[in-house]
């Protein structure tokens, strides 16, 4: 036997073992049997596959499985680990602002996190998330957002006007890109409240999709720099 294909069969062993052990020693938490869930397609990869690439719109799986399943059910992670999905109203409400700090966040979501973003209040659990709400509680006050209100008003008339002008431009297309419309809106809001800087330099126009100003060039490859790393 060529000793490449003795070396690809032992790291196949290899391999193999190593998911047998994996799954007979990893402890993770389970869920009741009675949450019920869609059959895991994978031990390995879960359902991580089928929600990254086989669903045509983002959602479509999850809402077939929440008319299917309830309010609450189960999916698999990836090595055979429980996820919990709800939409549950008062579920949601315990989970995220009764007991929080009880619900920390995936390990995966901060690893994401901090590559994009860095250790900011989005990438860290616990008490270091807690010291971050603290010092960003006061910014966010009843008074301080009371001040955000003209600008919203502005910008939401502003990208409202706009796609109507779009769809008018397309004959009544049907389809439009939301996600662009409401980046560029979001930057817009972003920047000229954070940094008294205006996106586009007209102030009635939210400027075309394809067009980009040196902000917000910079902010999409500080992004997308940051992906890479």
């Amino acid at each position: 036997m060529p000793a490449s294909i003795a070396v690809c069969f032992t790291a196949a062993a290899i391999l193999v073992a190593g998911l047998f052990a994996l799954k007979k020693y990893i402890d993770y938490p389970r869920l009741p049997s009675y949450v019920q869930g869609p059959p895991s397609p994978s031990w390995v990869a879960g359902h991580a596959i089928d929600l990254w690439q086989n669903q045509e719109q983002a959602g479509d799986l999850e809402f077939a499985w929440f008319k299917k399943y309830g309010a609450t059910f189960k999916i698999k992670g990836t090595f055979g680990e429980d996820i919990l999905m709800t939409s549950d109203a008062k579920a949601l409400q315990y989970i995220l602002h009764t007991c929080t700090y009880k619900f920390e966040k995936a390990q995966e979501m901060l690893i994401s996190v901090l590559a994009s973003t860095g250790a900011g209040i989005l990438g860290v659990n616990g008490t270091t998330h807690q010291r971050h709400r603290k010092v960003l509680s006061p910014a966010f006050s009843e008074t301080q957002l009371r001040g955000y209100v003209p600008l919203f008003q502005r910008v939401g008339k502003t990208l409202t006007r706009q796609i109507r002008n779009a769809v008018d431009s397309e004959c009544g297309a049907k389809t439009l890109n939301m996600h662009a419309w409401f980046g560029r809106a979001s930057l817009d809001t972003s920047a000229n409240r954070r940094y008294v800087f205006q996106v586009c330099r007209d102030s009635g126009t939210l400027g075309h999709l394809r067009d980009k100003s040196p902000f917000s060039e910079t902010s999409g490859d500080a992004y997308l720099t940051s992906r890479k790393l």
